[in-house]
């Protein structure tokens, strides 16, 4: 359950990643979805470009491979979801440090990404755990 939970998540959050990061590469303004460029005052960025690059690559990159990691059953697949939710919640922290809380969309992308970290988490314990009784019963024998 766990496994298929991730997987759509992951899923979800790449082909997001990839629409988003395309938009603001296309639009560096942050018009397209909705962003105004004086929130980045103060900030060492002059427009969404960077951010949208680092979307389209990075952020939609990992998801997609944790999502393919999660499909196939990967031994790597625990690990992969935990690396890429550890991301996601670095993400949103930095964004919130630069632009500040916006929209009230920013509260439910904080809670998604601390949910994928958590629940991967959750897998690589049990996967661990999982494990550690496999070998338990090998040393049975």
């Amino acid at each position: 359950m766990l496994r298929a939970v991730l997987l759509v998540i992951h899923a979800f959050l790449g082909v997001s990643a990839v629409a988003a990061g395309l938009a603001l590469v296309r639009r560096p303004n942050g018009s397209s979805l909705g962003l105004e460029r004086e929130w980045l005052e103060g900030s060492p960025l002059a427009d969404y470009r960077v951010p949208g690059m680092f979307l389209a690559t990075v952020i939609s990159g990992a998801n997609l491979a944790s999502a393919a990691a999660q499909l196939r059953g990967s031994i790597r697949a625990p690990g992969m979801s935990l690396a890429t939710g550890l991301l996601l919640v670095a993400w949103v922290t930095v964004q919130t440090a630069i632009i500040k809380v916006r929209h009230w969309s920013q509260y439910g992308w904080v809670a998604l990404f601390g949910f994928v970290a958590v629940a991967s988490a959750a897998q690589v314990w049990l996967a661990e755990r999982k494990a550690q009784e496999g070998l338990e019963q090998e040393e049975a024998w």
